[in-house]
């Protein structure tokens, strides 16, 4: 086993890491790695791949892969015995070494960090708890005060003794005199309005037609259950020629003629001044209802 195999298998099992867990992080083969930490580089298919196998490897076990592609080249291609003697091999080694070293430390410091961590999450959730405990408290609390003053304006309104002012009869017959006067004036004044009145003057398979005598314009008012496409006229002037969809409602008033196409008549509930058009249900088929405005006595 070479120098740079070794180093990087002992700082992997020096973080406890599997040959599976690094396989799972670089997308290298495990049979790969295992012929990395063998020294056989001669399993890969080049140097380029080579080199990022090493440098892949020794990232996810704390090793700096360029000095680890150092160490490679150095073992590929060896310097000359004079060189050896001035610069040792080893220095670079022993520089991964202490960076290993340091790692350790780093970590140390992390698993430290984590727990310092976990105690103020632990302090939190007692201070959340706790707060929500006390918050509690004091609703329950309010909610029996304002119970008890309730039922003590209760036994208060119970105790309180009606009192009953007796009108003496004459006056209670003057009263009554006044309210039959002025219901019979609202009987008369009601009788007098003309009401709206809507006749039915044809209808088939296709078209239906009522003639509406008031002396009002026409409102027309619809409400849609369902999708359905629509097309209006309000004394032909085009208002609308769209799909209108379940929850919307449409207001036309025209003073004449109202001419409405609905394309599913069970999706539609339709009003005319208040009046409600009826069988509308009926007609699954398109169908076409005409509205015209005819003053009374014409």
């Amino acid at each position: 086993m070479d120098e740079l195999a070794s180093i990087l298998q002992n700082a992997r099992k020096e973080f406890n890491i599997s040959l599976e867990h690094i396989s799972e992080k670089t997308k290298i083969q495990k049979k790969l790695l295992q012929e990395l930490e063998n020294g056989n580089y001669d399993a890969f298919a080049g140097e380029t791949y080579i080199k990022g196998a090493i440098r892949a490897y020794a990232k996810e076990v704390g090793v700096d892969p360029d000095k680890a592609v150092d160490i490679y080249n150095q073992w590929k291609q060896p310097e000359s015995k004079d060189d050896l003697t001035d610069k040792p091999q080893k220095t670079v080694s022993e520089e991964m070494e202490r960076n290993i070293k340091k790692l350790k430390v780093n970590k140390k410091k992390t698993k430290t960090a984590e727990v310092k961590y976990f105690n103020t999450a632990v302090y939190v959730i007692i201070f959340t708890v706790l707060f929500l405990l006390l918050f509690g408290g004091m609703l329950l609390f309010l909610g029996n005060g304002l119970a008890i003053i309730d039922d003590n304006n209760n036994d208060v309104e119970e105790k309180v003794p009606e009192v009953v002012e007796e009108l003496p009869d004459s006056e209670k017959e003057i009263e009554d005199e006044e309210e039959e006067v002025e219901e019979e004036e609202l009987e008369e004044e009601v009788e007098d309005v003309e009401k709206p009145d809507l006749e039915l003057v044809d209808s088939d398979e296709l078209e239906t037609t009522w003639d509406f005598k008031s002396e009002e314009d026409m409102e027309l008012y619809l409400i849609f259950d369902g999708d359905c496409w629509t097309n209006i006229l309000a004394d032909d002037e085009e208002l609308y020629s769209e799909t209108f969809n379940r929850g919307d409602k449409v207001d036309v008033v025209a003073e004449e003629r109202i001419r409405i196409r609905l394309g599913d008549p069970r999706q539609v509930s339709m009003f005319l001044n208040e009046i409600e058009i009826e069988n509308l249900d009926e007609r699954s088929r398109p169908h076409n209802y005409i509205f015209e405005r005819i003053e009374n006595g014409s």
